[in-house]
């Protein structure tokens, strides 16, 4: 099992495994995934209050899947 360095600015080195890497990616993609389906709540939901807390939780996905990603690829500039 491999491990990444991960350097942030002005911190210690930090090493993530390349099996917690892999984790991070598939958490990814599953919130990812998750952002897709609520597009359908996005377009078809039934009051436009469900529609607005759709849109509130796609952006908050795509906030996650950016995050989990730096992570998981070692680029702290993301976070």
């Amino acid at each position: 099992m491999t491990s990444l360095p991960l350097v942030a600015a002005g911190g210690p080195d930090v090493t993530v495994s390349s099996t917690f890497s892999t984790i991070l990616l598939v958490a990814a993609g599953a919130f990812a995934l998750f952002a897709v389906a609520l597009l359908y709540r996005v377009v078809r939901g039934p009051t436009t209050q469900d529609r607005i807390v759709a849109i509130n939780v796609v952006g908050t996905n795509t906030v996650i899947v950016i995050a989990l990603v730096s992570v998981a690829l070692g680029e702290y500039g993301y976070l």
